[in-house]
């Protein structure tokens, strides 16, 4: 069984949608970092079923809606206290913590699916990573998705 079919069956998921479970990420990128995961085994999103798309938009809003409301102060502090992470783990969860000091809710979120080894995917089993973002995160955050490669992130710069 791969680790994503293991996670999506856990007894402590933060929301559970149909076809879907959602988990906070060990490695946040940033604080509430989560991972909806299909229950079923599934590698590309072009396996999804209808009704599996319909689960994953009802996640997404559910998920959308907890996170603007949930503690993540404690959340990310209980985190910390758990002897059984690895130490990047806490690495990760403490920088969220600090984050969270300055700005304790999100304001945005960016969504990604990493379909194919070629896009990133390390675990063979569709995942849609929500990432929430936080006033001041990044410098200029409309240019991120554009580093995927580094020479054509600035699409008005003409090149020869």
């Amino acid at each position: 069984m791969c680790i994503f079919c293991r996670l999506a069956k856990k007894e402590n998921l933060l929301l559970e949608i149909d076809h879907f479970s959602l988990i906070l990420d060990d490695f946040p990128v940033t604080p509430g970092h989560a991972l909806l995961i299909p229950k079923r085994h599934i590698v590309t999103i072009e396996w999804l079923t209808t009704e599996e798309w319909r689960s994953l938009q009802i996640a997404i809003q559910k998920w959308i809606e907890y996170i603007k409301q949930v503690d993540l102060i404690q959340h990310y502090t209980l985190a910390l206290q758990n002897t059984k992470k690895s130490e990047t783990s806490h690495r990760y969860c403490t920088k969220a913590l600090e984050t969270l000091k300055r700005t304790p809710h999100p304001t945005s979120f960016n969504h990604w699916i990493n379909d194919g080894i070629d896009a990133g995917r390390t675990v063979h089993h569709l995942h849609r990573h929500i990432i929430p973002r936080y006033v001041g995160d990044m410098k200029d955050p409309r240019w991120w998705v554009r580093y995927v490669i580094p020479e054509m992130w600035n699409y008005k710069t003409p090149r020869t």
